[in-house]
């Protein structure tokens, strides 16, 4: 696992800036140590280990961790949710699984703000359309508690995930948090992908045209004020833009 860090940060144009970017990051599967991988993985703490070296996310006022990698980040008047999903994860079929884990269900929902506030994790949110992994395909129960949780509170949410190796924007419907907000799936800047690849499945909630099977990477430019989150969002490969689109959600409409 340590080897294919390396040769990824060996690899990867964007460490090889001219300018180097400050990277805040979660894991999914791969980065985690094993495909699919969940909470009965046997390595998980020698991959935080290594996780923590190759990303080191010192704890501060702006950083605040939560259990396993979880991190709380706070700038721009918003609070960026970096969450764990595999080090507590539930084995898929598990009767009552949850995806993050209890003690990071009770982190997270007594940490949430009257701010904006985005969560993201490696897998999809909104993913049942597809047969992969996904909160909301494989642990429903919990992913009903989790929105529910969401609607009940103060700021305005939104998603960000990965894994499936293509990109799209999903447009999340009122019904789940008594308004319309939306899911940037921003996958992949270099692993296994193909053109046609975003094709395969059809997404009822996928926003028409917006979506990428090329290798590339998202970029969201936007702000954050009370009860709002709006911007752009964009995704590059190496060779052009895929797509441009923005992206709104609204606490106060419906």
């Amino acid at each position: 696992l340590w080897e294919r860090y390396v040769l990824s940060r060996n690899r990867v144009a964007f460490y090889f800036a001219k300018e180097l970017v400050p990277v805040l990051a979660t894991w999914d599967d791969h980065d985690f140590g094993t495909d699919n991988g969940d909470q009965t993985y046997t390595y998980k703490s020698e991959s935080a280990e290594i996780f923590a070296a190759f990303f080191a996310q010192e704890v501060r006022p702006s950083l605040v961790a939560g259990p396993g990698i979880a991190r709380r980040f706070s700038a721009f008047g918003a609070d960026f949710y970096l969450l764990d999903g595999r080090t507590f994860r539930s084995p898929a079929g598990v009767a009552d699984g949850r995806m993050f884990g209890a003690d990071q269900d009770t982190w997270l929902y007594g940490s949430l703000a009257d701010k904006p506030m985005l969560f993201i994790n490696g897998s999809l949110f909104f993913g049942a359309y597809q047969k992969g992994e996904s909160f909301e395909g494989q642990f429903s129960a919990n992913f009903s508690e989790f929105l529910e949780r969401l609607k009940a509170a103060s700021g305005p949410c939104a998603f960000v995930s990965g894994d499936v190796h293509y990109s799209e924007i999903m447009d999340v419907e009122a019904a789940h948090l008594g308004y319309p907000s939306f899911e940037i799936v921003s996958s992949s800047i270099h692993s296994l992908t193909f053109p046609g690849h975003e094709r395969r499945f059809n997404n009822p909630r996928r926003r028409s045209g917006i979506a990428t099977g090329g290798h590339n990477f998202v970029v969201f430019e936007g702000e954050f004020s009370a009860g709002q989150i709006r911007g752009d969002v964009t995704s590059y490969s190496a060779t052009k833009v895929e797509f441009t689109t923005p992206v709104f959600c609204d606490k106060f409409s419906s």
